[in-house]
Formats: C-alpha cells, sequence, structure tokens
C-alpha cells in the first residue's frame, strides 16, 4: 500500500510539473497572440491615417479642380465678350471707313482690320470727327490686349 501512496504522490507530483509546463506555455501561447493582435490594432491605426490623409488630398484636388473649373468657365466667358466686342467694334469701324469711302483691305479678316487711316484721308472727310476714329482705334486695341493675356 506503501508504494500505491508512493506511486500515487509521484504521479501527482509529475502531474504538477505538467500542469506548470503546460501553463507556461498557455502564458507563452497568449502573450504571442496579444503582441499579434496589438500590432493589428496599430497597422490598423496606420492605415486609418493613411486613408483620412489621402482623402483629404483627394479633397483638396477635387477643391482645386471646382476652381479651375470655375476659372476656365469665367475666363471662356470673358473671352467670348471680348470677342463680341472686337466684333462689334469692327463693325462701327468699317461702318465709319464706309462713310469716309476708304478702301478695306480684304487681305485682312474682320477681327484683324488695318486701323491705319492716313492724315489726308481725315482730312478729306471733315464730317467725321478725328476723336471718333481714335476712340474706336484706342478700344480695339485695348480688347486685342486683353484677348491676348
Amino acid at each position: 500500500m506503501l508504494d500505491l501512496i508512493r506511486s500515487s504522490f509521484e504521479t501527482l507530483a509529475e502531474l504538477k510539473r505538467e500542469d506548470a509546463d503546460l501553463q507556461k506555455d498557455y502564458e507563452q501561447m497568449l502573450q504571442s497572440l496579444e503582441e499579434e493582435a496589438r500590432n493589428h490594432i496599430r497597422i490598423e491605426q496606420q492605415l486609418k491615417l493613411h486613408i483620412d490623409s489621402l482623402q483629404e488630398k483627394l479633397e483638396e484636388k477635387e477643391k482645386v479642380e471646382e476652381k479651375l473649373k470655375a476659372e476656365l468657365k469665367e475666363k471662356t466667358e470673358l473671352s467670348n465678350v471680348l470677342k463680341e466686342k472686337v466684333r462689334e467694334y469692327a463693325t462701327k469701324y468699317n461702318k465709319l471707313r464706309q462713310s469716309l469711302k476708304l478702301p478695306i483691305d480684304n487681305s485682312r479678316t474682320k477681327s484683324h482690320i488695318n486701323t491705319n487711316i492716313s492724315k489726308e484721308e481725315i482730312i478729306k472727310k471733315p464730317h467725321i470727327a478725328l476723336h471718333q476714329i481714335k476712340s474706336i482705334n484706342e478700344t480695339l486695341k485695348k480688347v486685342i490686349a486683353k484677348l491676348h493675356k
């Protein structure tokens, strides 16, 4: 019977050692899993920050794009207005030339009218005021300068 008790104690001691080893293994596995979970959480947070950064950049680029579209629309509208003004002044200029009975240079387009009127031609037709011709000429120059900008 003593042998039986002794072997029971030995078995019990061995089971305690195995239990301690299993607990140690369990603790190591648990610590490893906790470390892995912390790494995943850290990576997830970094990805969220990166996504937020990219989202902000995208929104900024979209704002710039909208601003550029608005500027393009504004400049296109201004260009159309200026082109219409040029046509209007070209028509007035042609009418004025016709009233002076001066020949129009057909080799030029309506938007590039020959604006050089000789002094002799103006003197021959005194019923047209010189200041009208100068005014139209200056206006045309300003409009053309704006178009080139």
